[in-house]
């Protein structure tokens, strides 16, 4: 073997190992207090446990009661303590099971997950971990589904600023990219270790009004603390290469569903820098089990 290309592995090795010791926290929100509290339904859904888009099936979840609160301590997938703590602000909880609704995945294993959810009404709410590692890149993995006659809630999520958009069609019963989950990828949690997270409905859809929905997230460190390399992971994404107009605007959607023409959802309006642009979406890795198949389509712009 080459001696550059062995040293080459090796070091990839090592990283790969250094990123396989970060640790997952799961946190799944249970509280129902709008069907508890109007005697529509329990006053707690039941327990999430296992894989959802990341983790194993063993792993145990931070299964959270409150629908508003401080300093919650979290625990890592395996039981063990960790350091981070919650903070979480919300309009309420509902478990999707009150006053006769019901969710397209009960019956499967994501159906305590997908089962309750916080809610916001008005300006939005938010998600705040203290007692991250500093200034260190995250994977946050966040759920979004409500019950059946809520199809076309549309929920935004804000990290740093940036934001990710997740439309439930009512329908799905397993994990879609978009439709009941969105993922961010190296997110960076500030000089004291923390990370926020904001969500907020865009649209109304049934009597609730203008309502976002979190029914719960995921979270893993991708960069490794103290060893000066950054933590390493394989992954596939779909890339799109462009020829056209150097300085015109191209649309690029993207569906799960070709069947329905009213499913195309716009990732990004591209100004073509250059005659052959290739376009890759950093938002899927198609080596993720959960990851549906997409199609995309390429329009002209404004």
């Amino acid at each position: 073997m080459n001696t550059t290309f062995r040293t080459l592995l090796t070091h990839l090795v090592l990283l790969l190992a250094f990123c396989a010791r970060a640790q997952l926290i799961d946190v799944h929100f249970t509280n129902d207090s709008w069907g508890s509290g109007n005697g529509g339904g329990p006053p707690e859904g039941p327990p999430m446990s296992g894989a959802a888009v990341l983790g194993g099936s063993g792993d145990q979840w931070n299964n959270i009661a409150v629908n508003n609160g401080n300093g919650i301590p979290l625990m890592f997938t395996d039981g063990s303590a960790s350091s981070v703590q919650l903070a979480v602000a919300s309009s309420g909880g509902y478990d999707v099971n009150s006053y006769g609704g019901y969710t397209q995945f009960a019956g499967t294993l994501l159906d305590p997950l997908m089962e309750c959810y916080l809610f916001a009404w008005g300006g939005g709410a938010t998600i705040a971990l203290s007692g991250l590692t500093s200034n260190a890149a995250y994977t946050v993995v966040l759920y979004a589904a409500a019950d059946a006659v809520a199809a076309g809630r549309v929920t935004q999520f804000t990290i740093n600023g940036v934001t990710q958009t997740s439309v439930w069609d009512g329908i799905s019963s397993t994990l879609i990219q978009g439709v009941d989950y969105v993922i961010f990828t190296q997110v960076a949690s500030d000089a004291t270790g923390a990370l926020n997270i904001s969500y907020n409905g865009t649209n109304s859809v049934d009597i609730n009004g203008v309502e976002g929905d979190i029914n719960g997230f995921q979270l893993t460190e991708t960069s490794v603390s103290g060893t000066g390399i950054p933590g390493v992971s394989l992954g596939l994404y779909p890339g799109i290469t462009i020829q056209g107009v150097v300085g015109h605007r191209y649309i690029i959607q993207e569906t799960t569903d070709l069947s329905d023409t009213n499913s195309w959802v716009t990732m990004t309006t591209l100004a073509l820098q250059q005659p052959v642009q290739l376009w890759v979406d950093t938002n899927v890795d198609a080596s993720l089990p959960a990851n549906p198949r997409r199609f995309y389509q390429v329009l002209p712009g404004p």
